[in-house]
Formats: structure tokens, sequence, C-alpha cells
């Protein structure tokens, strides 16, 4: 039996699994089908029978797809909406390229835990169980703040020391703050938003000037966030 989808025609589960990440919103609709669960089926009942019961559950497609394709091939790289990664570290990049903000697709990586899910899938964990309980617990704090938990795992597994912001990298604190002084950004607004900020909170975690990013963040919540705080906050780094 033959499962044919577009213009190729796949005889085997493990590599159907390794080209459905690329259209989820079809592969979603297929896992519900009958025409897909029997191939599925003739090649292994138990996986197809696993695969009924995902579907039945209410999942956004892109996490429905993810949990199948795991299921009938374990062990491939991390493949997620239309986005195939080599390592983890890349995964983290390309998590941090939308900072300040999410990137809404990605997070879902973080609310739904598929990042220990797949470490679990291809026996990650097994040797590196230090790096896997790390994350658990990071998705553990999206639970209670989604943005915060997300920043945590993509400086995590990126391996930045550096502020990303509007896709631009910043060497230190010091020329980030530089950059927002004079910049078009109203600055009452912009203190308001940084003294919030799930990317330079968990940043002060991995960042190399922690306490000077945890003295910022201080100041952008108990000051006034004016103009003039920003300026005294300049003056402090020379």
């Amino acid at each position: 039996m033959k499962y044919r989808y577009k213009k190729n025609s796949y005889s085997d589960i493990f590599q159907l699994a390794k080209v459905m990440y690329k259209d989820t919103s079809f592969f979603a609709k297929e896992l519900k089908e009958e025409k897909l669960l029997s191939f599925i089926s003739s090649l292994d009942k138990h996986k197809a029978s696993e695969i009924e019961k995902i579907s039945k559950l209410i999942l956004p497609d892109d996490v429905l797809v993810f949990k199948a394709t795991y299921i009938l091939n374990p062990f491939i790289s991390f493949r997620f909406a239309n986005k195939e990664f080599k390592d983890y570290k890349e995964l983290g990049l390309a998590m941090l390229i939308s900072s300040p903000q999410i990137d809404n697709s990605l997070s879902q990586i973080v609310s739904y835990s598929l990042l220990s899910e797949h470490m679990l899938s291809t026996n990650y964990n097994e040797e590196n169980q230090e790096e896997y309980e790390r994350i658990v617990e990071y998705q553990k704090e999206g639970m209670n703040d989604l943005s915060y938990g997300y920043f945590l795992i993509a400086y995590y597994l990126s391996k930045k020391e550096n502020i990303i912001f509007d896709h631009v990298e910043y060497p230190d604190l010091f020329s980030f703050v530089y950059y927002l002084y004079h910049s078009k950004y109203d600055k009452e607004e912009l203190g308001q938003l940084l003294s919030h900020s799930a990317m330079l909170k968990a940043y002060s975690k991995f960042g190399k000037e922690k306490h000077k990013v945890d003295e910022f963040l201080h100041l952008n919540s108990e000051l006034d966030k004016s103009e003039q705080d920003l300026k005294e906050f300049i003056k402090n780094f020379k």
C-alpha cells in the first residue's frame, strides 16, 4: 500500500514523516481521514492507534502534525511549522529573531512543551539530562508567563550573551541603551515597555552583564521613566 502526496508516493511512514511539517494545514486534516490512517495502520497498527487518539484532541494544526511526525519517525531533527532546525542552537536563534516580541508560531513549542517531548522522542535526554531538566523548568515558567519562558529557552539554546532587539545584536547594555536614547521611541513609553520586558528579564539570566541588566530593569520599573532617567543611566556606564 502506498500513500500519495502531491506528485510523490510514499511506501513507508519514516519518509512521509520527514515532509509533513512543510504542509501542516493539509496533514492536520489528513490525519483525521481514513486514507492516511489506513496507510499508517498497514505498516504499524500501534502508531496508527496513537495518532488516531491525538487527532481527537483540540490542538493547533502545527502541534498536531508535530506530535504525529514523531510518532511515525521518532529520531528526525526538530521540524515545526514549515521550519527545520539542524540542532537546538539553531532553534534558539530562530526564536530570538523576533525579539523583543515572541514568534507566535514558535511560541507553541513552549506552550505545548514540544521541546522536551522531542528530547524524549530522540532519547536526547539520556545523555543530556541536565539540559533536559532545564528545558522542562523553563517550559513550566512558560505556563505562568509564556513570553518569559519563551525567552529563557531562546537564550539558553542559542548560547547568546548579547541583546537582540529589532533584528540588531548589541555587544553590551550600554550600546543598547545608547541606541534607545537616540531612537525615535517615546522615552516614557519605552521605559514602561522595557520595565516589563520578558526578553530583558530572561537576558539577565544569561547575559554577560547580569547585574547591570537587573539595575536597568529596576530603574525602569521604579523611577519616573523619563528622558532624564535614561540620560543618568547612560552616564553610569562612562
